[in-house]
């Protein structure tokens, strides 16, 4: 296995962070996409992407697993590697997995708890 450095986790923590950005950046949602409220402060932490079709705040799940996990590993790699275990191997396959999973539950909990339904839908073959 790869000896992680903090340049490493940072490295491999934008990539996450700036495919979860770019994400939003080249979504074209339908009322089928699974979109999420973001609260403020993960807004912000998440570089507040816009989009013309949604409301401000409002992000793919896609998008806020990959910028969570990012978050996640920057903070693992920059506060905990190799301070909890001395293995330098065993502590880069924990702060992965580890924030891989915090990036799972944060976007599973606003999908169950703050999920973003499509207020006018438009039905094909409706007359206005």
């Amino acid at each position: 296995m790869i000896n992680m450095n903090i340049e490493s986790w940072l490295l491999l923590s934008i990539i996450c962070w700036v495919f979860g950005y770019f994400n939003m950046k080249y979504l074209e949602p339908s009322p089928k996409s699974k979109l999420v409220y973001v609260p403020k402060i993960l807004y912000f932490l998440f570089g507040a992407p816009k989009h013309k079709k949604v409301p401000a705040r409002v992000q793919p799940v896609l998008g806020v697993y990959l910028q969570s996990w990012g978050l996640s590993m920057a903070i693992y790699g920059v506060c905990l590697d190799k301070r909890l275990i001395n293995d330098p191997d065993l502590s880069g396959l924990l702060g992965f997995g580890v924030s891989m999973i915090i990036g799972i539950l944060i976007s599973r909990w606003l999908y169950r708890r703050q999920p973003y339904t499509w207020q006018n839908d438009i039905i094909i073959g409706e007359i206005p």
